[in-house]
C-alpha cells in the first residue's frame, strides 16, 4: 500500500492519481478521479501559493519626452524575480514609450506607440524577467498628451526561478 505523504513532487501526484484512478475506474470513472486530481492541485497550489505575489506597477505621468528610473519602485527587491506579465501606457495620442531594463541604453522590453496606447501589453510566465537588482526605466519619445504607466508583475524569491519557469 502506497503512502503519498512520503513521496514528493510529481511522483506522489502521479501516483495519487494513478491509484485513485485504478479504483474510480470498477465503480464507472465516478467521483474518486475528481477528488484526486483536486488533491493533486490543491497542493500544488498551497506549495506555490506563499511563494508568488503579484505586484503592481505604476509609474507617474510622463510629458512629451522623459524618462523614469527608479530602482526603488519599479523594480524588485534583493532576492526577488519579478516576471512581468502586463504594460500598459495611456493618456496620449502620438509618440512612443519603451519600457528597457535598467538603463535606457539597455534591452528594450516592450514599446508602447500611440496605435496602441491603452491597450495592456500582456506576456507569458517567464517571457519578460527582471532579476534582483534590475528595474524597468520608461522612456517617452515624442508623445502628445500625457503618459500614465500600469502594469503587474509575479514577484518570487530567487530560488524558486526553477520552479516559476516550470
Amino acid at each position: 500500500m502506497y503512502n503519498p505523504d512520503q513521496l514528493q513532487g510529481t511522483d506522489a501526484g502521479l501516483l495519487m492519481i494513478g491509484a485513485r484512478f485504478s479504483a474510480a475506474a470498477g465503480a464507472g470513472l465516478g467521483p474518486g478521479a475528481d477528488q484526486a486530481v483536486d488533491e493533486v492541485m490543491g497542493r500544488r497550489r498551497s506549495a506555490w501559493g506563499g511563494k508568488i505575489r503579484q505586484v503592481p506597477i505604476y509609474a507617474t505621468s510622463l510629458g512629451a519626452s522623459g524618462t523614469i528610473s527608479q530602482p526603488g519602485t519599479l523594480g524588485p527587491p534583493t532576492g526577488f524575480y519579478w516576471g512581468i506579465r502586463r504594460l500598459t501606457a495611456s493618456g496620449f495620442t502620438a509618440g512612443t514609450v519603451t519600457f528597457y531594463d535598467s538603463s535606457a541604453s539597455g534591452e528594450p522590453l516592450a514599446v508602447a506607440g500611440s496605435a496602441i496606447a491603452g491597450i495592456p501589453q500582456t506576456f507569458g510566465r517567464g517571457e519578460v524577467l527582471l532579476h534582483p537588482g534590475h528595474y524597468l526605466v520608461i522612456v517617452a519619445a515624442g508623445i502628445t498628451g500625457t503618459a500614465t504607466i500600469l502594469g503587474a508583475a509575479d514577484m518570487f524569491p530567487a530560488d524558486f526561478l526553477p520552479r516559476y519557469l516550470g
